[in-house]
């Protein structure tokens, strides 16, 4: 998970909810899925174009147009880590990075995730 961010991870105690996005019709993310953003990352997200996908430094066979969002939720204040999400590159393919990412390694201290919503990216 540390080398997942072009900077250090620091610790937060947070009680607000996590977003993650998955393809539309995609698997849900699992009860170890530690990559998770905030209320205020995903809003930029869902107002953004297709091309700021790469921010999130996703796998390309997860690039979508259409996504659906889940949520998980503190059972009361809980342990998180944020970085800023490195430039990748996948076969030729290179990503800028450069969103905040919020590293979950204790998802016990989190309710399970639900599906709270869905949403497209302007393809422009």
């Amino acid at each position: 998970m540390i080398k997942s961010g072009s900077t250090l991870p620091v610790k937060k105690i947070t009680k607000e909810p996590l977003y993650k996005i998955v393809p539309s019709g995609g698997n849900p993310p699992t009860e170890y899925t530690p990559y998770w953003i905030t209320a205020s990352e995903l809003n930029k997200l869902q107002t953004s174009s297709a091309g700021s996908l790469g921010k999130l430094g996703l796998p390309l066979e997860t690039h979508s147009i259409k996504f659906d969002v889940y949520e998980i939720r503190p059972k009361s204040s809980a342990t998180v880590f944020e970085s800023i999400v490195a430039p990748t590159q996948q076969g030729g393919e290179t990503q800028a990075g450069g969103a905040i990412q919020t590293l979950v390694p204790d998802r016990t201290q989190f309710n399970e995730a639900v599906k709270v919503d869905n949403f497209q990216v302007n393809s422009q």
